[in-house]
């Protein structure tokens, strides 16, 4: 007989989520050939991403820069990409998913 083990979402999480509550922008890359500019407000943010929402709709796998908001008033730029996107409300719920470079740096320039 087969058991089966149903495991929570966050359970299957590789880092914890922290909630941050923050309004960003976003430069996102549809295509290769088209870039736009988004409103974001991020849900959580743990080490390999964040959860936003978002006015618009996005494609699992587009890829986008986030500018995060540092403490002396400065922003660091983030390179992620669009791993889930659902309806939520008027807007829609993100997950973001850092990408990183074969070091396991996480930023700008980085390779998924």
């Amino acid at each position: 007989m087969a058991t089966t083990l149903h495991i929570a979402q966050d359970e299957r999480r590789r880092h914890k989520r922290l909630p941050w509550r923050v309004k960003l922008t976003a430069l996102s890359f549809p295509t290769p050939e088209t870039r736009r500019l988004d409103a974001l407000e991020t849900v959580d943010i743990s080490y390999s991403g964040l959860g936003v929402v978002s006015s618009r709709r996005h494609k699992a796998g587009e890829q986008v820069v986030v500018a995060l908001p540092r403490d002396n008033g400065d922003c660091s730029y983030v390179t992620a990409k669009v791993v889930c996107c659902r309806r939520e409300g008027e807007g829609c719920r993100l997950g973001l998913q850092f990408t990183h470079d074969r070091a396991g740096r996480y930023g700008p320039g980085s390779a998924a």
